[in-house]
């Protein structure tokens, strides 16, 4: 075994974080009949090689590029999580999956395709550190629209609202005002000189 791994007792073990995970949440901007991505990156800030594994409670509805792998000590790792395509909206936007991240110290000579499932059981020591994020939807920015009182001359298109970063806005003017202040320019010009 590697000098590095053997050297490190247990109970030092668990008094560092072995990865740094971020985000804290897994968020999906929610639209229907598309797939959905999501980035979580896995920071090794050790000095040690570290084995992972990324575990959902729905593994049917999400996949995971990279499940598991060995993130070189001081290294990021980046995993991306695909949910599929969704026909149905959930209610209230609530979402009750999971995903669980375990990591465990590992020989410099390990390998990806040597990760087994063993490696991450709890034995005598042995430092398994798991961590879990839930996973929340995000809705989409909003468009809506105001009510909109029919002048002559003007569409019936009512102006549009655009609901983004929680701020709404009005759009400034239709393109029909638009073209009544161009032809009105002239006139006022006229005005003014005389």
């Amino acid at each position: 075994m590697d000098s590095a791994f053997q050297a490190q007792p247990r109970e030092s073990m668990s008094l560092m974080e072995l990865l740094h995970i971020q985000p804290k949440e897994l968020s999906f901007l929610f639209e229907l009949g598309k797939r959905l991505t999501s980035e979580i990156q896995l920071v090794n800030n050790t000095q040690h090689y570290v084995a992972f594994k990324v575990l959902t409670t729905h593994p049917k509805k999400y996949s995971v590029q990279w499940p598991n792998g060995i993130i070189w000590p001081n290294s990021t790792c980046e995993v991306i999580v695909t949910m599929q395509v969704q026909r149905t909206a959930p209610s209230d936007m609530g979402c009750k999956d999971k995903f669980l991240i375990q990591s465990t110290v590992v020989p410099s000579w390990t390998v990806r395709e040597n990760i087994t499932s063993s490696m991450f059981l709890r034995e005598e020591g042995k430092y398994v550190e798991e961590k879990v994020l839930k996973v929340e939807f995000v809705s989409p920015p909003l468009q809506i629209y105001a009510p909109f009182k029919e002048k002559e001359g003007l569409s019936h298109k009512p102006p549009k609202l655009t609901n983004q970063n929680n701020i709404v806005q009005f759009d400034q003017t239709t393109p029909e005002l638009q073209d009544q202040n161009a032809a009105s320019r002239p006139f006022l010009l006229k005005l003014k000189v005389e």
